[in-house]
């Protein structure tokens, strides 16, 4: 007779529901800090070759910031059908303390923009999350 052997499981089956949430949000995280630096990159090439006002440079970062949040979290949560508002400001989480490390090393300081941006991410990920877990 063959021995029973025991089923094997997968390793996502073995995975703490805990390490799975902490990765979805690194990830959400890690994409929505490269689609920000990216289109950060894009808008200082526009600057450079047009001359764009300080003004509109407000107003596409302060776009820019929700635009990525959204994404990054959409994109990491889309899978998944809870904790949307909370997944999705988490999600936001690392690509604000990224940008006040890259704000800090460059300007030296922080400001009402600074904070301004921190909002926007903030409201961008909430959003993005809570559309990818309803939709």
């Amino acid at each position: 007779m063959p021995k029973n052997r025991k089923r094997r499981t997968s390793s996502k089956e073995n995975q703490n529901p805990n390490i799975s949430f902490v990765k979805r949000i690194l990830r959400g995280g890690f994409i929505s800090a490269a689609i920000f630096f990216t289109l950060i990159f894009l808008l200082s090439l526009l600057v450079v070759k047009t001359g764009v006002s300080d003004s509109m440079q407000n107003i596409f970062v302060f776009f820019f910031a929700l635009l990525s949040s959204f994404l990054g979290a959409f994109i990491s949560l889309r899978k998944t059908h809870e904790k949307g508002l909370l997944s999705g400001i988490l999600t936001a989480l690392p690509t604000i303390i990224l940008a006040c490390l890259v704000l800090l090393v460059v300007l030296h300081t922080l400001g009402l923009k600074t904070l301004l941006m921190s909002a926007m991410m903030l409201l961008g990920g909430a959003l993005g999350g809570i559309v990818a877990v309803n939709k």
